[in-house]
């Protein structure tokens, strides 16, 4: 969002966004130095997207915080549009590094100015 207003002088309130299949809550477990970290960088608006298993870790809404930091950019909520699908718990369509164990695969981003 800031390349594209400063670079291109886009207003970001027009720009539309997608955040595609990724590992999501119900599946990406962590340890608490990640929600730490979300909540130095977003503050409480962070804590939604966390939730405590009470065992030292947290299911973590990564699709949610990443709309949470374009909503903060300027992009409008209604002009993000995020794929319901979780990388892990569909191994018939996707990859997912955290369900196999394998090494990384390659991701794809594309921007287009109109």
């Amino acid at each position: 969002v800031e390349t594209m207003t400063e670079t291109y002088g886009c207003d970001p309130a027009h720009l539309r966004c997608a955040i595609g299949p990724c590992i999501a809550r119900c599946c990406f477990e962590t340890r608490e130095d990640v929600p730490q970290a979300m909540t130095a960088a977003l503050g409480e608006e962070a804590l939604p997207y966390m939730e405590d298993c009470h065992n030292g870790h947290f299911h973590v809404d990564l699709k949610g915080i990443n709309s949470l930091w374009l909503r903060r950019a300027g992009v409008v909520l209604e002009h993000i549009d995020v794929s319901d699908d979780c990388t892990c718990c569909q191994p018939e369509l996707y990859f997912s590094h955290r369900r196999t164990g394998l090494p990384r695969g390659a991701m794809a981003h594309i921007i287009q100015l109109v």
